[in-house]
């Protein structure tokens, strides 16, 4: 049984995902951060052959370093908001693989800066995971359009912007 920001998080779907990723390319690695018991998704993953793979991190002040080293951010959840893991990881260049919920749509444009998979899907999730392994080109080009996306529509500069043009047409209508 999974308690709700855990099964809303849906590390099962990662982690399912991940043992097929790591058949196919047993050279690439995995770097979860977050806090909570790690023991039954190393059981899960040691059971697939996929545990010396997959680095848990716990949980991290900053995770601006591990952006750098990412080659892309994977964010299968089932349930969330616009996720600020996304985000960041977008702001720096970072291609994403997501579900297919209304957060991770707000933020990810299929094919433009990042894929978008259905939610509870884990054998989609690891073809888009690999897809971006393995297309070089791709995944750049996603990661250019991610940091582009990120500073025309969700620096703070630009939500304040809009905010105010907002204001200033309610303030029209209202005089």
């Amino acid at each position: 049984n999974f308690t709700q920001p855990v099964a809303n998080k849906a590390f099962d779907m990662l982690f399912a995902a991940w043992a097929q990723v790591h058949v196919v390319r047993p050279d690439v690695r995995l770097a979860v951060a977050g806090a909570g018991d790690v023991g039954p998704w190393r059981e899960f993953l040691r059971a697939r052959g996929a545990e010396p793979s997959v680095s848990f991190l716990g949980r991290l002040a900053d995770l601006a370093g591990e952006y750098q080293r990412a080659s892309l951010l994977v964010l299968p959840s089932r349930r969330e908001g616009i996720s600020n893991a996304l985000l960041d990881a977008q702001s720096g260049g970072v291609p994403a693989v997501v579900s297919d919920i209304p957060g991770n749509r707000l933020v990810v444009a299929p094919g433009v800066n990042g894929l978008v998979v259905p939610a509870g899907d884990a054998e989609a999730l690891a073809r888009g995971i690999l897809q971006l392994l393995e297309d070089d080109g791709l995944r750049a080009r996603l990661g250019l359009a991610a940091r582009r996306r990120i500073e025309a529509d969700f620096r703070m500069e630009a939500i304040a912007a809009r905010v105010a043009e907002l204001y200033t047409r309610i303030q029209e209508v209202q005089t």
